[in-house]
């Protein structure tokens, strides 16, 4: 299930879809992107990892780097999780988007 905030109600609004847009969900950080913005992701996906230090902390559970389909409930995993079981929970390094469309114009 997801949720937007209507703030003029201030109250949580039921959706079905992001649509043309996409999460990045994480202990780091979260951003909601425009698809169209960036082909190279994909619309109405959710890219996540595992943000759970008490769960993330002991080496034998799983670690969670992947994408979520909103269309068919379906997850795809980015990386096996398993190379990293002693390491500590993933985070998203973002970089400035902003900038690097600027970049690519020039």
């Amino acid at each position: 299930m997801l949720y937007k905030v209507d703030m003029t109600e201030k109250e949580l609004v039921e959706i079905n879809g992001l649509h043309d847009h996409l999460l990045f969900l994480g202990l780091s950080q979260s951003h909601c992107l425009s698809a169209e913005e960036h082909p190279q992701l994909k619309a109405n996906h959710i890219y996540l990892t595992d943000d759970d230090h008490g769960f993330a902390m002991r080496k034998s559970n799983r670690r969670d780097i992947g994408v979520f389909n909103l269309e068919n409930n379906s997850t795809e995993e980015i990386v096996s999780p398993r190379l990293w079981c002693s390491w500590p929970a993933p985070i998203w390094i973002t970089p400035n988007l902003t900038k690097m469309s600027s970049g690519l114009n020039t």
